[in-house]
C-alpha cells in the first residue's frame, strides 16, 4: 500500500482524515464519487446496508456493502465536471 506524507494528508487528533472526517476502517476498495452532495444518499440507497454516514462542511460520505461487497460513496467537490481518477 502506497503511504501518503503528512503534509499531503492532514491527520486529525482522533485519527480522521482532515476534510472528511473518516478513519480508515471507514473505508472501502469500491468508490462511487459523486459531484453533487444530493446524489450520495440516493446511490446509497442501492446498498444492502450502511455501516457509515457522515457529513463535515460541504462532503458527505456513506459506506455500506452491495452484493456482499464493501463500497463507499463520496461527494468530491474536485470531480465535479471533470474525469476522476
Amino acid at each position: 500500500m502506497r503511504t501518503i506524507s503528512p503534509d499531503q494528508l492532514p491527520i486529525n487528533a482522533d485519527g480522521s482524515v482532515f476534510h472528511l472526517h473518516l478513519k480508515p476502517e471507514q473505508l472501502a476498495d469500491k468508490v462511487v464519487m459523486m459531484g453533487d452532495p444530493e446524489r450520495v444518499p440516493v446511490v446509497a440507497s442501492r446498498f444492502d446496508s450502511v455501516e457509515f454516514d457522515l457529513q463535515n462542511r460541504e462532503f458527505r460520505t456513506i459506506t455500506g456493502t452491495r452484493s456482499g461487497s464493501p463500497i463507499i460513496t463520496t461527494l468530491s467537490a474536485n470531480c465535479s465536471g471533470f474525469r476522476c481518477r
